[in-house]
């Protein structure tokens, strides 16, 4: 039994706990708003630095104000390639 749980905590120490900080080394949110609407279903975004992101969705409305959840792409330097992985109303 005491093998079983050595075996567990390395794993965790080795895999989970590494896997989770690199997520949250890679993703961060930032608060928008929706600004314009494109052919119906894309969605123009506005966040708080004045960069203009573009996702397409019909749950959003022109002036909601939203909390968007990026992936840096593994870029740090640039946040022009991130990656919307997901957007909430507020």
């Amino acid at each position: 039994m005491k093998n079983v749980i050595a075996t567990l905590i390395i794993f965790a120490i080795f895999f989970i706990i590494p896997g989770i900080a690199g997520w949250y080394e890679t993703h961060y949110t930032m608060n928008a708003e929706a600004v314009a609407c494109e052919n119906g279903q894309t969605m123009i975004f506005v966040d708080k630095t004045g960069n203009t992101w573009a996702y397409d969705t019909t749950e959003i409305k022109i002036g909601d104000k939203v909390k968007i959840l990026f992936d840096t792409n593994y870029t740090d330097e640039t946040r022009k390639d991130d990656i919307i992985e997901k957007i909430t109303k507020e």
